[in-house]
């Protein structure tokens, strides 16, 4: 059974930005657009939506096809997706730092008892 989404179904507060480090690279409209609006722009991405309006096609050609972004709404989807990747990074980064920091911890640790 397949399910219609369409934008008024995905849209609302309940689209987790996932931002924490790098949200400061957006302004507070450019956040709340995505607030609003990301579930459905990732519903596009994702191919779960079945109805896709006229004025959505262009954006499903630029972040499945790579085509130009033109629109506001596709250069900041672009950009939102940019941030998430270096949000990954940060974290896996942040993850070796505190392994290393354990590491060394452990090592001092051994190194001074008697």
């Amino acid at each position: 059974m397949t399910v219609e989404l369409r934008p008024t179904d995905l849209t609302g507060d309940d689209f987790i930005l996932g931002l924490n480090y790098t949200k400061d690279q957006f302004t507070i409209s450019e956040l709340a657009y995505l607030q609003e609006n990301g579930k459905w722009l990732s519903s596009l991405e994702n191919k779960q939506a079945t109805v896709i309006p006229d004025d959505a096609k262009h954006f499903v050609e630029v972040i499945t096809n790579g085509a130009e972004p033109k629109t506001e709404r596709e250069f900041l989807w672009k950009k939102y997706k940019a941030a998430r990747v270096e949000e990954k990074k940060q974290k896996k980064l942040r993850a070796e730092e505190a392994e290393d920091s354990k590491q060394y911890k452990l090592r001092v640790s051994r190194l001074s008892a008697p």
